[in-house]
């Protein structure tokens, strides 16, 4: 959707895409489970998950469905922003997993919000852990070309409804959450989303997977196969490989498409996919100075909510503020890969 021609360093810019941040919100569901709850549910010693995953705790569902926890960080992001449901003119979901397929999640969490007799539209988007960033991009080229003024962007995943708990380095890194953000048209010169750059590579397909829950798997004539599908599987070596082999120049492509420098970028806020692969991050891309966001260690991997849960974090905890450089990336199933850069 963004002009993929490059920037030359120096000349002005003209933003992708004149949008900001009108609000953001995050939550977490009350069940925290610590990784040493876990290493004893497992029977290992104590401390074994903290060093295979790198995760001190992350909060898990009970009964709050998807729905809920979506609606509590969408209303977060509205109060933040001063608005109502008058306000909003669509509402975007994304998620790697839904409440169900039919209809889709963003229409549960509008009626959850009570926004039944207003008339916005609301679907969903779905690109997995990269879901709320590729529902920005929808939101903005709407906003862009004035369908809207403002749009709410809501992610969440419930990852611990899918996950085989006896595979420690997989089940040991995830968490449950959500993230929203309402989206608004700016003036020149204002907040802005100066790019976004995002590419697939598809020889990671088979690295992460859910098998069931389409219609790849006929759970009426394959029950057993259908069941065995629903756990999520990662091979954590490809991914990574084909993340590394693509997202340094892809992100160096961000930068020059929105005309800035590494060292002109306020703080980095990457998907937080695992503690290795943010420490791999940091050192492959060159991001110093500490200004790489990392809450890996108290959320765990929350999928789509992983973004706007550390979007937020980092606008509450003050550590952007207006006309901050933010730059935005990560990687997700498929294998898709993304970096944004954006001026707050």
């Amino acid at each position: 959707m963004i002009d993929s021609r490059p920037a030359v360093l120096g000349e002005a810019v003209t933003p992708a895409y004149r949008v900001g941040i009108a609000g953001t919100g995050s939550y977490l569901p009350a069940q925290r489970l610590d990784s040493s709850d876990l290493d004893r549910r497992l029977g290992v010693p104590d401390g074994t998950v903290f060093a295979l995953c790198g995760v001190r705790s992350r909060y898990v569902a009970g009964a709050e469905t998807i729905v809920d926890v979506a609606a509590n960080a969408a209303r977060r992001a509205l109060l933040a922003a001063g608005c109502s449901g008058e306000d909003v003119d669509c509402i975007l979901f994304a998620s790697a997993v839904p409440h169900q397929h039919i209809p889709t999640t963003a229409v549960l969490l509008k009626k959850a919000l009570g926004f039944e007799a207003l008339p916005m539209p609301a679907f969903d988007v779905d690109a997995t852990c990269l879901g709320f960033l590729a529902a920005v991009d929808v939101a903005s080229a709407f906003i862009a070309c004035e369908r809207y003024r403002r749009v709410l962007v809501a992610a969440a995943d419930l990852p611990s409804r899918g996950l085989d708990w006896n595979e420690i380095k997989v089940a040991g890194i995830f968490g449950d959450g959500a993230g929203a953000m309402l989206l608004e048209r700016t003036p020149p010169g204002g907040a802005a989303i100066l790019s976004l750059k995002m590419e697939t590579y598809t020889e990671g397909s088979a690295a992460c997977e859910l098998r069931a829950g389409g219609t790849a798997i006929d759970p009426h004539a394959e029950l057993d196969r259908f069941l065995a599908a629903t756990r999520f599987e990662m091979n954590g070596t490809l991914a990574y490989r084909v993340a590394a082999d693509h997202l340094p120049r892809l992100m160096e492509e961000a930068l020059l498409q929105a005309g800035v420098t590494m060292d002109e970028i306020d703080i980095a806020i990457p998907h937080q996919a695992s503690a290795t692969a943010l420490a791999l991050m940091e050192r492959r891309l060159g991001i110093t100075g500490g200004r790489m966001l990392n809450i890996f260690a108290e959320h765990g991997n929350q999928v789509s909510a992983s973004l706007p849960t550390a979007i937020d974090w980092a606008r509450t905890r003050g550590l952007v503020r207006e006309g901050s450089l933010m730059l935005v990336l990560g990687s997700a199933a498929g294998i898709t890969l993304a970096a944004s850069v954006w001026r707050l």
